[in-house]
Formats: C-alpha cells, structure tokens, sequence
C-alpha cells in the first residue's frame, strides 16, 4: 500500500474508532446505529442475517400450519376442513414467497427487514383470519389464541424492535376490528381478547428490546477491539518500517542491506550480485545548492534506481550519497546490464532547483557473490569495483573482476 493509502487507513481507522466509543456512550437502551458504522454494520451481517430469516421464515410458516390444525382439532368442535386446507396453504406459501424475494444477502438491509415484517404479518393475519372465519359461538372464545402466533414471532423471528412494535399494533387494530364486526360477541366482553394479546406481548417486545441492545453492544465491543488490534498492528508496522527505511530517500537503510547479506550469504551461490552506486561530486553539488536540494537530488537517484529494478531487488542507502543495490539470481550479463540502466536512468533524471534543471551522475561497481563470499567480503569488493569506476572517468560501471583496487582520487 503506498502512502497515501497507509494514510487513508489510518484516518479510516480513527474515525471509526471515534465513532464506535460515541456508540457506546449512548448507554445500553439504543438499538440502532449511526453513520459511518450503519453501513459497516448491515454489510457485515447481511448474509447471516439473509440466512438467519430464511431459516426463521421457514420455521415460522411450519408453526403456522401446525397451529391452524391443533386448533381446529382441540378447539373448534366442527372445523370446516376446506377453510383449514386454505389457511394451512396460502399463509405460509406468501410468508415463504415473501422470504424467497427480499431475504438474500445483495437487498438492501431496509428491504430485507421490511420482507421480514411482511412475512410475519401474513402468518399472524392468516391465524387471525382462520380462527375468526370460524362459525359461532366459538369464535369468542378463540379470539385469544391469536396472541399465540404473535407472541411466537416475537420470541424467534428477531425482528427489528420498531418492526416489533408495528406488528403488535397492526394485530391489536385488526383484532379489535374482527371484534366489532363480530355480533355474536357481547359488548362488555370485547376489549379481553385486544387487551390479552396487548399484555402477552409486552414481555416479549420487552425481551426483543433487551436482545438487540445487547447485540448492538457486542457488535460495537467486538468492532472497537478489532479497530484497536488493527491500529496496533498498523503502529508496530510503521515502526518496523522505521527501523528499516532511510528517513530521508525512502529506501531501506544500513541496518536492512546488512540483514539481506546475511540471509544471502547462507543460501548457496546462485548468481546473486551486489551494486554499490556513489554520486559523482554530491559534495560540491550539495555546497552550491544547499542541503535540501542535496536530499531533494537523493530522492531523485532513489527513484531513478527504484525503476530499473525488479521486485525482488532492494536498493539501500549504503551511506551519505553512496547507494547498495542486491540482485539475487540473476546472470553477469543481467546484472552488467541492470547496472547500465540505472546509470543511465540518473544521468536523464533531473532536480528542479531555483526553475533550473539540474543532472548528476552516478558511478557504480559490481560484484558478484561466490560460494564462501560473506557480506564484509562481497561489499569490499564492490567497493573496490566503485573505485575502479570512479578512477577510470566516473559515469560509468566497472565489474569486481575488472577493479584496480585502490582510493580514488
């Protein structure tokens, strides 16, 4: 991930963790979320909670079915078994058509809850519609059997608690319709069924209530460890990035270059190499520009390098304006040309000082690794090789086999 985008995610982490103890602080009694963890919330948990429906839908249109028929059996003393066929078919096969469409994982949250509340209502209306199209003088009396599916839907469906709240409401009103339109109910023994079916369902809207509340708080604690553990693992990875990166040209520092011989050096010989590049006269460049167009330059050579390399290369600062570059398992002639383009490459990149267009160049020594080379010998080497380069002209690359060993002029 580049900079920026290591940036991003830190913001992105703060803001959420900002918002998430804001959540908490709202206290227990707060079922809903707010924006930004709205969004995260319902995306995370759309396919357990698509999954979850489906499975409660299905159970609740199974009850459904064998609720209409133990009624019928112990309750109603004629049932009119072709009402009962129909109740037992076309409620569940709406609450199940229902569930097919809206409860999948790619609906929107809004509509797969509002596909839930319909789905309810149609089993809680189709068991209203069957015990009050029975024929007198039972129906009375069977009336109160309509809190029993309600308050099963609210025990296991897991609405939402607004929706909870409306299909209790929805019910009560119907109820109370179905007992005024009925004349065979007297008056004064009309509002028990409405008020029954009000007072069974308070504890389990209260229980509903108490469910979600403590999911939105397991949901939020979850989320603020997970957003802590991630902005640890972000810290101690800038940290490590520190500890290994040259603060000034972004390229890995000393310590790193150190670690890759190491590790190169223990693994047999296969065609590895080590480039040493120095900047020719930085020295002078850097007293008649300044020291900040000095790291600007070395940002430049850095860039330069960095694009004529492969994945698996690293490029170091070996120190000052002396630049390392490892080449693992590659060929004398890949290397010898490698070492050419990054020549080349510094040579055409430019540093914009005072509106002026400024060049440096670079002169760079190559050494190859051999069975028994440790680090120490293989940077001698190099180094040597660098010398070589800079006595025959600078601007140019010399082979470790080609090196006059010597200090330049």
């Amino acid at each position: 991930m580049d900079q920026c985008g290591v940036l991003g995610r830190q913001a992105e982490l703060m803001r959420l963790r900002c918002a998430a103890e804001a959540e908490l602080a709202r206290g227990p009694f707060h079922v809903g979320f707010r924006e930004p963890l709205r969004d995260i919330h319902a995306a995370e948990n759309a396919t357990h909670r698509a999954s979850e429906l489906s499975r409660i839908c299905l159970l609740g249109a199974v009850c459904h079915v064998i609720f209409v028929l133990l009624v019928n059996l112990l309750v109603v003393e004629s049932p009119d078994w072709k009402h009962v066929a129909v109740q037992c078919t076309v409620t569940p096969f709406l609450a199940l058509t229902c569930g097919y469409i809206t409860f999948k994982p790619d609906v929107t949250e809004r509509l797969r809850e509002a596909g839930a509340l319909v789905a309810a209502l149609c089993i809680c209306l189709g068991s209203l519609a069957c015990l009050c199209g029975q024929p007198s003088p039972t129906t009375g009396l069977n009336l109160f059997l309509v809190s029993v599916p309600v308050t099963v839907i609210l025990s296991f469906m897991r609405l939402r608690c607004c929706h909870s709240v409306a299909l209790v409401a929805v019910m009560a009103l119907a109820l109370w319709l179905v007992l005024l339109s009925r004349g065979d109910i007297p008056a004064m023994w009309r509002p028990y069924p409405m008020a029954f079916l009000l007072a069974i369902s308070m504890p389990a809207l209260l229980a509903v209530h108490r469910t979600h509340c403590s999911a939105r708080q397991s949901y939020l604690n979850g989320l603020l460890q997970g957003l802590q553990i991630e902005q640890l693992a972000f810290e101690n990875g800038m940290l490590s990035q520190i500890s290994s990166t040259d603060v000034v040209t972004g390229a890995a520092n000393r310590r790193q270059l150190e670690d890759a011989l190491r590790l190169l050096c223990a693994e047999p010989a296969c065609g590895d190499f080590l480039l040493l590049a120095d900047v020719d006269f930085f020295k002078r460049f850097n007293d008649r520009h300044g020291h900040l167009a000095g790291d600007e330059c070395l940002r430049e050579v850095v860039t330069a390098i960095k694009g004529q390399l492969r994945r698996t290369d690293l490029v170091a600062r070996f120190g000052g304006e002396e630049f390392a570059v490892v080449l693992p398992r590659t060929t004398r002639a890949d290397a010898v040309a490698a070492a050419e383009r990054i020549r080349e490459a510094v040579q055409g990149q430019s540093v914009t000082i005072d509106g002026q267009a400024k060049n440096v160049t670079v002169s760079i020594g190559l050494a190859e690794r051999v069975e028994g080379t440790t680090p120490g010998m293989l940077i001698g080497m190099a180094d040597g090789a660098l010398y070589a380069a800079k006595r025959g002209g600078r601007n140019c690359v010399r082979c470790a086999a080609q090196a006059e060993v010597g200090i330049p002029a």
